[in-house]
C-alpha cells in the first residue's frame, strides 16, 4: 500500500537529506573553531529529526498529486510531465537553498528568522540588494548546471514500475500520511534545536526552511502567553512606566541636536575598542572629543530595534519591533518632547522609508519625513538598492539645518545612515575606498569617512557652535555567538559632541541604548513629561545594566551575567565569557524578577505608552538630586 508512493518519493527524499548534510558541513567546517565534537554529534543527530520533518511538509503537494490522480493517468503522459516538472522545482529549490542558507549564516551566523521573513515582505530591496552583492548571472547558471546533473543522474528514478494502489488503499496511505506529518508538526517545534550549550550547534541542528515557516508563524510573540509574568505585583513592584515630570538640575540650553544613527557600527570596527586595522580614524578621534559612552549596548540586532530604543525609549518586545506593528501612533517619543520645545522635528533617511514603515512610525510619531522620495536627482550623487550614499545624505541634512536656522528654529533631526550595509557601494572619494569590491571594511571606512566629512562641512555653518551631535549605531555588524546573548557582539560606539558645549569625558559604565535619548535631555537639562524607560546615565545613582535581545530571547546584562527569559516561559543564564549559568539562577532569584518585570511592563506599550497631553514644567520647587 505504502511502497508505491514511498518509492515515488524516495529519490527527491534522499537528495534532499544529502542536502541538508551538506549544509550542516558547511557551518561545521565555517564556525568549527566554536564547535565541539560532542556537540557537532547531537546537531547532525537532531538535525535528521528536523529534515525528515521539513521534508514531510514540502512533499505534501506531490502526495496529494498522487493520491489524487485518477489510477489509468499513473505512468501516463501527463503524470510523466508533471512529475519531472516538478521534480526539476525541487531539485532547483534546494541546491539554491545552499546559497540562500550560507549567504544568511555569513551575515548573521543563524537560520533563516524573522530577519528572513522581513526580508521576504520587502522583496525589491532585499532583491536588489543580492543583484548589487553578488554576480548573480553566473550564480544562477552554476545552480542550472547542478540541477540538470543531478536531474541527469536520477531522472530514471521518478517513476517506478509498480502496481497503483486502489481507492481504499489511497485513503489509507493519506490517512497514514496526515498521521505522520500531523505528529510531527505538533510535536516538533524549532524550540528543539536547543540541544547543546553552544548556540553555534543549535543553530546548525536546526534546518532553514523549517526556521523559515516557524518565524513566519511566531513573528509576533503574546507576551502573557509565552514568557513568565507576575501576576500579584503591585505597581511599586514594577518599573517606573507611569507618566512623571522630569525636572533638571541643569539650566535649559535649547540647542539644535542632529542624531545620527550608523548603520550596522559596532564597536569592534574600532581602533579604540581593540580592533587593529585602523577603519574607523574619524569616529576613534571622536571619542576624545565628545561625552564618550564606552560602555553602551544595542538593545537589538535589527535597525527597527534600535530606532525604537532611540525614539521611544523603551525595551523590546518579542516578535516584531513597535516600529512595524499597528496601533503605534502618537506615542511618548523623543520627537513629541523636542516638538513640544518649539523644535522642527525630522526623520532624514537615505533609503525609501516605506521599508519596515518606518516613514509612517516617525510621521506618526513627532516627526517630519525627508527619505529618497523626497531627493532631487541632483542631490542622488550616488545611491544603491539601501539608499543614497551617506555623504549626500548629510549635504541634505545641512541643507535643512539651514532652512530652518533662517526661520529661527531650533531643529531637532534624526538622521539615519545605509551605506555601511552590504553591497558596500560608494562614490569615489578622497581616501580611496574602493567603490565596489571592498566588503564590510570598506563599508566602515566609507562610513566613518561620511561622517567626518560631515562635521567639517557643519563646522563652517552659522548653526555648528549651538548644535549637540549624538552619534551612536542602530546595531552591530552581527550579534550572534557561541551563545545567544553574548554582551560583546551588542557593543555599539554612542557619544554625544558639541565642542563649544559639552567637556569631553569617557563614561564607563554598563548603559543600553534606551538610555542615550533621556541622557541627551538631561544635558540639555530640559524640563519634560516622560514615560521613558531609559535613564540618564550621568546620574550618580544611575544603575548599571543594559537590555540585550533577539527576536524571542529577552535579556538583561548586569554584573558580569546576562540573565534571560525566553518562550515557553522559560529562562536561564550566560556568563560574559559564554558559560551556561542556568543552574545558578533560581525563579526566586531578584535577578531574574528584574528582568521579568522591565519586559512584562514593556510588553504593554500599546495600553500604557500614548502619548498623554503635553504641558511644558515650569515650577519654582527645589529640583531632585
Amino acid at each position: 500500500m505504502l511502497h508505491y508512493y514511498i518509492n515515488r518519493i524516495k529519490p527527491i527524499f534522499f537528495l534532499f537529506m544529502a542536502v541538508q548534510f551538506i549544509i550542516r558541513l558547511i557551518f561545521t567546517i565555517y564556525e568549527c573553531s566554536h564547535l565541539e565534537y560532542v556537540n557537532i554529534l547531537k546537531s547532525f543527530g537532531m538535525g535528521i529529526v528536523f529534515d525528515v520533518a521539513t521534508f514531510s511538509l514540502l512533499i505534501i503537494p506531490y502526495i496529494l498529486y498522487l493520491l489524487c490522480l485518477p489510477k489509468t493517468w499513473h505512468h501516463g503522459k501527463f503524470d510523466y510531465v508533471f512529475t519531472h516538472i516538478l521534480m526539476i522545482a525541487y531539485i532547483f529549490g534546494f541546491i539554491f537553498d545552499i546559497g540562500a542558507e550560507y549567504t544568511f549564516w555569513q551575515e548573521f551566523a543563524v537560520r533563516f528568522n524573522f530577519i528572513a521573513v522581513d526580508y521576504l515582505v520587502y522583496a525589491d530591496e532585499v532583491l536588489g540588494n543580492i543583484m548589487e552583492s553578488y554576480p548573480m548571472g553566473i550564480i544562477i547558471i552554476a545552480i542550472v548546471i547542478v540541477v540538470s546533473i543531478i536531474y541527469l543522474a536520477i531522472r530514471r528514478t521518478f517513476m517506478p514500475e509498480l502496481s497503483v494502489p486502489v481507492l481504499s488503499q489511497k485513503l489509507t496511505a493519506l490517512g497514514i500520511f496526515i498521521a505522520v506529518t500531523g505528529g510531527l508538526y505538533v510535536s516538533l517545534s524549532n524550540e528543539h534545536k536547543e540541544i547543546t550549550d553552544n548556540n553555534y550547534a543549535n543553530e546548525i541542528a536546526s534546518n532553514g526552511i523549517y526556521s523559515l515557516f516557524s518565524a513566519f508563524k511566531n513573528n509576533a510573540l503574546e507576551y502573557d502567553k509565552f514568557y513568565l509574568t507576575y501576576h500579584d505585583v503591585t505597581k511599586q513592584d514594577l518599573p517606573d512606566y507611569k507618566p512623571y515630570i522630569t525636572q533638571s538640575s541643569n539650566p535649559e540650553h535649547k540647542k539644535n541636536v542632529i542624531f545620527i544613527m550608523m548603520e550596522s557600527m559596532g564597536a569592534d570596527f574600532m581602533k579604540s575598542y581593540g580592533n587593529p586595522k585602523d577603519l574607523t580614524p574619524t569616529l576613534d578621534a571622536l571619542t576624545k572629543k565628545s561625552l564618550n559612552f564606552s560602555r553602551l549596548y544595542a538593545t537589538g540586532t535589527r535597525t527597527v530595534t534600535g530606532l525604537e530604543a532611540l525614539s521611544l525609549s523603551i525595551p523590546p518586545s518579542p516578535g516584531k519591533s513597535i516600529v512595524k506593528r499597528p496601533n503605534n501612533e502618537h506615542l511618548a517619543s523623543l520627537g513629541y518632547v523636542f516638538k513640544d520645545k518649539g523644535y522642527d522635528t525630522k526623520f532624514i533617511y537615505g533609503g525609501f522609508g516605506y521599508f519596515d514603515n518606518m516613514n509612517y512610525f516617525f510621521e506618526n510619531n513627532g516627526f517630519d519625513i525627508v527619505d529618497r522620495n523626497s531627493m532631487t536627482s541632483d542631490e542622488i550623487g550616488f545611491a544603491n538598492i539601501w539608499g543614497v550614499a551617506d555623504e549626500y545624505l548629510f549635504n541634505r541634512t545641512i541643507r535643512e539645518a539651514n532652512k530652518t536656522y533662517q526661520k529661527n528654529q531650533p531643529f531637532m533631526y534624526m538622521v539615519m545612515t545605509t551605506s555601511n550595509h552590504r553591497p558596500y557601494t560608494f562614490p569615489k572619494n578622497p581616501v580611496g575606498i574602493p567603490e565596489s569590491g571592498g566588503g564590510r571594511d570598506a563599508g566602515v571606512r566609507y562610513a566613518d569617512y561620511a561622517i567626518g566629512k560631515f562635521l567639517n562641512d557643519a563646522q563652517k555653518q552659522p548653526w555648528f557652535k549651538d548644535t549637540v551631535f549624538v552619534i551612536v549605531a542602530d546595531h552591530t555588524a552581527g550579534a550572534s555567538g557561541k551563545t545567544s546573548l553574548p554582551p560583546v557582539r551588542y557593543h555599539i560606539p554612542a557619544m554625544i559632541y558639541a565642542p563649544d558645549f559639552i567637556k569631553p569625558q569617557d563614561v564607563n559604565k554598563i548603559a543600553s541604548q534606551i538610555d542615550l535619548p533621556v541622557t541627551l535631555l538631561g544635558v540639555l537639562g530640559f524640563d519634560y513629561q516622560s514615560k521613558f524607560f531609559g535613564k540618564n546615565i550621568l546620574d550618580d545613582n544611575f544603575i548599571q545594566r543594559a537590555f540585550l535581545t533577539t527576536n524571542q530571547k529577552l535579556g538583561i546584562y548586569q554584573n558580569n551575567s546576562v540573565t534571560f527569559i525566553e518562550p515557553v516561559k522559560s529562562f536561564g543564564g550566560e556568563s560574559e565569557q559564554g558559560e551556561i549559568l542556568d543552574k545558578t539562577i533560581s525563579i526566586d532569584s531578584p535577578v531574574l524578577k528584574n528582568v521579568i518585570l522591565h519586559y512584562q511592563t514593556a510588553s504593554s506599550w500599546n495600553k500604557i505608552y500614548q502619548k498623554f497631553p503635553s504641558t511644558l514644567v515650569k515650577s519654582n520647587e527645589s529640583k531632585p538630586n
